[in-house]
């Protein structure tokens, strides 16, 4: 189990599974975040709801399935500017090493980690990249998403924290956020 702390005026809990927070599928849930929590300009229209709804719907199927915690950033309300995922998985049947765990990352430059400490789970490494989501299609390049992530390998599990975005300012906005989070969690 992962317990962990953060500031709701940042960040929403996203369900990766469903039934789920008193919603039977995704669609529910999204219908009754729009009743409940704010939304940025220019969504506020009536006119764009319906546009919003499938926003936040493709925002959430990215995440279906993940298995670990997700949330989203959201300082300034409703679509997600950010999505956060802190993933947990089992090393018992090899050493586990953070460096070891970047090994396979790609980036527009190499990634270049640095060690870091959390209180609850030890040393770690941080990372930042810059990468290409998906494939390009004949009218565009892929899209380009900015990442932010610590790996740690405490008690024979590896745990990964990483927050990405389409818009590498946002993902510099909430290091500071990100890093209170990733410091709080604790595994039990």
């Amino acid at each position: 189990m992962i317990r962990l702390d953060y500031q709701a005026k940042w960040f929403l809990p996203v369900p990766t599974a469903f039934p789920s927070d008193g919603a039977d599928d995704a669609g529910a849930w999204v219908d009754g975040l729009l009743a409940e929590h704010e939304v940025m300009e220019p969504w506020r229209d009536p006119s764009r709801r319906a546009g919003l709804r499938e926003l936040l719907l493709a925002q959430h199927a990215d995440l279906a399935g993940h298995g670990g915690i997700a949330l989203w950033y959201c300082p300034f309300g409703l679509p997600a500017s950010g999505v956060v995922e802190i993933a947990v998985e089992d090393r018992k049947d090899r050493p586990a090493d953070p460096h070891a765990e970047l090994a396979g990352l790609r980036g527009d430059l190499p990634v270049r980690p640095v060690d870091v400490r959390a209180q609850g789970l030890g040393p770690g490494v941080g990372y930042a990249r810059v990468f290409e989501a998906g494939e390009p299609t004949t009218d565009a390049a892929a899209p380009r998403i900015a990442e932010l992530g610590y790996v740690f390998t405490p008690d024979a599990c590896a745990v990964a924290v990483r927050a990405r975005s389409a818009d590498p300012s946002v993902v510099g906005a909430l290091s500071e956020q990100l890093w209170r989070l990733v410091d709080s969690v604790v595994l039990s």
